[in-house]
Formats: C-alpha cells, sequence, structure tokens
C-alpha cells in the first residue's frame, strides 16, 4: 500500500531525474527549452517551466534566457567547466563500447575464415 510518505518520495525522485536531465542536456548541447523536457518526460508546459526556474534556483548563474532564440542556454559561467563530458563518463563508455578483450567470445566468422579454419564439433550445425 501507498503511503503518503512513499508517494513524496517518488515525486522527489522524479523531480531530481529531470532536474539530471536538464543539466545532462545543457552540458552537452549547451542549450535547452520547454518543449525538450515535455517531450522527453511526457510533462506539461507549466510543470516543465517549474523545473527550469527550480534548475536556475539551484544553479545560479549556469543558464540564461535567450529571449530571441526561445530557449535556455548555458552562460559563460556554465560552459567553462561542462564542456566535456567527465573523463570517468568517457572511460566508462569507452568499456562499453570495446568490452574486455581479454574475455570477448568471437564473433560470427567470415566466409573465408571458416573455409581457412577447421569446423570444431561443437560448431558444426545439426539438421
Amino acid at each position: 500500500m501507498m503511503t503518503e510518505k512513499t508517494i513524496m518520495s517518488d515525486r522527489n525522485w522524479f523531480v531530481h531525474h529531470r532536474q539530471d536531465w536538464i543539466a545532462e542536456t545543457i552540458r552537452i548541447f549547451g542549450f535547452i527549452n520547454r518543449e525538450h523536457i515535455e517531450l522527453k518526460f511526457g510533462i506539461s508546459t507549466p510543470q516543465a517551466s517549474m523545473d527550469l526556474r527550480h534548475y536556475q534556483n539551484e544553479h545560479p548563474g549556469e543558464i540564461k534566457y535567450n529571449k530571441s532564440a526561445k530557449r535556455y542556454e548555458a552562460s559563460a559561467l556554465s560552459s567553462q567547466h561542462h564542456l566535456s563530458p567527465p573523463r570517468n563518463m568517457m572511460d566508462g563508455l569507452a568499456k562499453a563500447v570495446q568490452g574486455p578483450s581479454e574475455t570477448r567470445e568471437p564473433t560470427a566468422r567470415s566466409p573465408q575464415d571458416r573455409a581457412e579454419t577447421p569446423i570444431s564439433p561443437s560448431e558444426r550445425e545439426t539438421p
């Protein structure tokens, strides 16, 4: 059974998750607008506005609204320390893409490889 405390805890998780996503989007792209948040999370325009106001209050000076582009953009202060992803994120991404080389299983062999390499009994197809 959901209690009021559980509901508030869940709500706080969603707010925190959206705040993290806003920060990441600004860091990667340098800008964000309400529509981005609405589409990503399926929330209303007023809720997206509240999320952006909350982000501005929690991170003063990091984003500013560009009226002509109708979007929030990273300020000079923000862009100085958010231009590149953290080193540990890049290391993790590289490992995920490459995988551990010594434990990687061989992938499907090309026809040329099959002609040159004998097939073991476990690799033979059975009808």
